[in-house]
């Protein structure tokens, strides 16, 4: 029997297939780090290889394909009533069954330049033609039929969205906001304006949206003026607030609001889709591993964010969903506590529990910062029962 008091050092070398490297940490694992992975250990004795691992890493924001089409080609603004995804194309208007499919024509001349916004109040749809010398608001029915020109002239507007009673557009020239009947009637001006008239204005409103009695809007800027992401009550009272301004933010070009967040599509930051907190703050990337080609437009529906790309690499034209919804799963005890886990959009959340489903008590504020975190609760093995919620800040 024999015994070893001088073990020669054990020099590991971690290779994810096909480099080497003496030691391997991820701190922010993206899909472009998923791979095979060993590790090879070496000393004076010879040398040990492990196993082959493959790491797939999962993205709680990934964009899934609806459709793609040559019909989409340069498809722009998009909305939806829950059951079909309606799109303008060109001139036309187009209709996609939200769970996929094929696209058909709703309106195949349905503005005589292009469709420059896009939205529903019901079963029928709004929209607004890009040319800004005869721009107008133009109206019909989800399923087709006569094209009716609700207002021949609204300046230069070139969104359009609704709240279900009222319709909210963006006069992009002269840099105005408005609020208008379904019919037509009861044009209102919304906030103050933000320069003194066309030729001399610098800052652009390109995109609105609406959200629990509060129109917010991405100012695009131009000229090196700096791009804005702004709010206002729907009433038009007070004054615009800004809830975020500058970098990263280069040319938001389209809006969406809902699930207690803003998202803002901007081609020029590489394409990105940025979200921030309702009430303002900093943007951060939605979609990790983004396909998009030159994203135009955005609309929210039931945890969900719908994205048009004019240019995708599945096609001339596609259609994305992004679910936005936060998720607990994974319930667990361990070690006299319980876990769960939590995959969302990256940010702030506060955790609250409760053991009758009235009174909510927050127990911690944590960041998902890649949209993911687990927590930890060691009070549970005190209670026979608790709910757990988590509130996006």
């Amino acid at each position: 029997m024999s015994r070893t008091t001088n073990i020669p050092k054990r020099l590991p070398s971690w290779r994810r297939l096909p480099s080497t490297n003496a030691s391997y940490l991820l701190t922010n694992a993206q899909l472009s780090s998923a791979g095979t992975y060993l590790v090879v250990v070496t000393n004076l004795a010879g040398a040990v290889t492990s196993s082959v691992a493959t790491l797939t890493v999962i993205c709680p924001n990934q964009a899934q394909l609806v459709t793609s089409s040559t019909n989409l080609t340069g498809v722009g603004p998009i909305t939806t009533d829950g059951v079909y995804l309606y799109v303008g194309v060109g001139i036309s208007i187009s209709s996609v069954p939200i769970g996929g499919g094929a696209a058909g024509t709703v309106y195949p001349s349905a503005a005589p330049s292009a469709i420059a916004g896009l939205t529903q109040i019901g079963s029928n749809l709004f929209w607004i033609d890009a040319n800004f010398s005869s721009n107008a608001i133009y109206t019909g029915s989800s399923s087709g039929g006569a094209v009716r020109s609700m207002m021949p002239s609204i300046m230069n507007g070139v969104s359009i969205t609704a709240d279900g009673a009222r319709l909210y557009l963006a006069d992009a020239c002269h840099s105005l906001l408005y609020s208008l009947q379904p019919d037509g009637s009861g044009l209102t001006q919304i906030g103050p304006a933000r320069c003194s008239g066309c030729a001399a204005c610098y800052t652009h409103l390109s995109t609105v949206a609406v959200s629990g009695g509060v129109v917010y809007v991405a100012d695009s800027a131009s000229g090196g003026a700096i791009p804005l992401a702004l709010s206002i009550p729907a009433t038009g009272a007070g004054a615009f607030s800004t809830n975020f301004t500058g970098s990263p933010l280069i040319r938001p070009v389209a809006i969406a609001a809902g699930g207690g967040r803003v998202y803002l599509a901007d081609p020029d930051a590489g394409n990105m889709i940025w979200q921030l907190p309702l009430g303002g703050g900093a943007p951060t990337p939605l979609v990790c591993g983004a396909p998009f080609s030159q994203i135009n437009g955005l609309a929210y529906y039931n945890n969900s964010l719908y994205v048009t790309d004019s240019g995708s690499t599945n096609g001339p034209g596609a259609i994305y969903k992004v679910d936005v919804g936060v998720r607990l799963s994974a319930p667990q005890f361990i070690t006299n506590s319980f876990q769960f886990h939590l995959a969302g959009p990256a940010g702030v959340y506060v955790i609250q529990a409760t053991t009758n489903l009235t009174s909510w008590v927050a127990l911690a504020t944590n960041t998902a910062t890649n949209g993911a975190l687990d927590f930890t609760d060691p009070a549970q093995s005190n209670l026979v029962r608790r709910f757990y919620r988590a509130l996006a800040q």
